[in-house]
Order: structure tokens, then sequence, then C-alpha cells
């Protein structure tokens, strides 16, 4: 993991937090959790947790490690179908609006670019992207 991690560190500029996408397996155990935040300590990034999983165990181990954790509140495209990408960002919507923000996530398809630039074009009166380190600093989630 180490020389994974150290890899990834050299050759992504600008690094401020991770994330897991199709990890489930690996975020619902506790003891690799612990062997990987352990190594990602030191570098002051904070961990996106997509909860591909409801037995996740990050925001537990984060803790011990004082890192910072946020969680993704809908996902985009279990499906890809430019209506269910539309319900889903009507979720997301309905999230930001009564609590000040909200995290999505999804796939980098076509389909889900597509829709998701008519839904912000549509919206754009209701919504501000903002980076996820934003979220960290100013809303304290």
């Amino acid at each position: 993991m180490q020389k994974i991690l150290n890899n990834n560190f050299a050759t992504v500029e600008g690094i401020v937090g991770i994330n897991n996408h199709e990890g489930s397996v690996f975020t619902s155990r506790h003891k690799p959790m612990e062997e990987f935040l352990s190594l990602v300590k030191g570098k002051n990034l904070f961990f996106l947790d997509s909860l591909t999983t409801s037995r996740s165990q990050v925001e537990k181990v984060a803790q011990q490690f004082g890192i910072p954790v946020l969680k993704r509140d809908i996902f985009l495209d279990n499906e890809k179908d430019p209506e269910y990408i539309h319900k889903q960002f009507q979720k997301l919507l309905s999230i930001a609006q009564r609590r000040g923000y909200a995290i999505a996530i999804g796939h980098s398809r076509a389909v889900t670019i597509e829709t998701l630039k008519k839904e912000l074009e549509k919206n754009k009166d209701k919504v501000s992207l903002v980076h996820l380190s934003f979220l960290l600093k100013d809303n304290n989630p």
C-alpha cells in the first residue's frame, strides 16, 4: 500500500483528499482501513467515503487518526438513464437546500456528463459547485 500511495502522491499534483469508489469490501474491514489510513495520516488529506457499503469503517477509523471525512449523499448514476440521473439530481438539490450543501458522486460516462450539464444549466441559480475541501473549511459537515 505504501508503495502505491507514494507513487500516486508523486504523480498527482495538488492532492488534498482521497476516495474509495469500488472498495466496499476494503472499507467495511476495520483492520485494512487502519493500515491504509495510518499511511495517509501524515499527508494532511481528507477522505471522501463513497459509502458503497452500509458497513463502512471509514469514519470510525479516520477519527482515530484525526483524518477529516466527508460522505457522499447521492450516487447520481446507478442507472445509465438520463431520467434516473435527473431524479437523483433533484434529490441532491433537496438535500442541499435543507442542509446547505450536498455531495454527489458518479461515473465519467457520457450520459452522466451530458445530463449534469443540462441540470446545472437549468439550476444555475440554485447551485454553486465547490471543491470538497471548501466544505471542510467553511461548513464543518
